[in-house]
C-alpha cells in the first residue's frame, strides 16, 4: 500500500470537511486512526479537521504524532500553528533529511490542489527552512545553503536563527551576527 492507504474514506472526509461537515469528516478521519494509527495522511488530515472543529488539544495531540511519523511535514504544521522559537529551531535543526514536506491534500488530491489553509503545501521559504534545518543536523558544510533559507526571511526569527546557525558552521561571523541580530 501507498502513504495514503485506503484513499476512499479519507477523500470522503476531504470532501465533507469541504463541503462543512465538519462532524462527519472527523468521525470519518477518527474511525481511520483506529485502523492506522501511524498513517502520516490521516494523521495530518484529522489534525486540520479537529483544529477546525474547535479540539485544539486533540489537533496538537494529532500534530505531535505527526511530528513523529513524518517529522518535516509536523513540524512546520506545528510552527504555523505558534511553535516556540526555541522548540522550532531545536527540531528544524535535528531533522534528519529535508524531505517529507507535502502534505494530506497533495497525497490525497495532487500536488497544486485547491487546499484548505490548515492543509497547504509548504511554500519555498518552509521548503528551504526544512532543508537548511537537515543540512544543520547533517553537520555536512557542503549542504549548508543559508543564503537560500534566509533571503526572503525578513524578520521571521525561526529562518534568522538558523541561517545564523548555518553561518556560523561555515565560519562566517559577521553574517551569522547579523542574522542573530536581526532574529532578535
Amino acid at each position: 500500500a501507498n502513504a495514503v492507504g485506503e484513499p476512499a474514506p479519507l477523500l470522503t472526509a476531504l470532501a465533507k470537511w469541504r463541503a462543512g461537515d465538519v462532524a462527519q469528516a472527523y468521525a470519518l478521519v477518527e474511525k481511520e486512526l483506529s485502523a492506522t494509527p501511524d498513517n502520516w495522511v490521516t494523521l495530518d488530515l484529522a489534525a486540520a479537521i479537529a483544529r477546525d472543529l474547535g479540539k485544539t488539544e486533540e489537533a496538537d495531540r494529532l500534530l505531535m504524532r505527526l511530528s513523529e511519523v513524518r517529522p518535516a511535514l509536523g513540524v512546520l504544521r506545528r510552527l504555523r500553528k505558534g511553535l516556540s522559537l526555541d522548540t522550532a529551531v531545536s527540531e528544524l535543526s535535528a531533522l534528519t533529511d529535508g524531505e517529507g514536506v507535502s502534505g494530506a491534500g497533495a497525497a490525497l488530491l495532487g500536488e497544486g490542489a485547491a487546499l484548505p489553509d490548515a492543509l497547504r503545501e509548504a511554500d519555498e521559504r518552509e521548503r528551504n527552512l526544512v532543508t537548511l534545518g537537515a543540512a544543520l543536523a547533517s553537520n555536512n558544510p557542503r549542504a549548508l545553503k543559508p543564503y537560500e533559507a534566509t533571503v526572503s526571511a525578513g524578520t521571521d526569527p525561526v529562518t534568522l536563527m538558523l541561517g545564523g546557525a548555518a553561518y556560523e558552521r561555515l565560519g562566517e561571523w559577521a553574517r551569522a551576527d547579523e542574522m542573530y541580530v536581526r532574529a532578535s
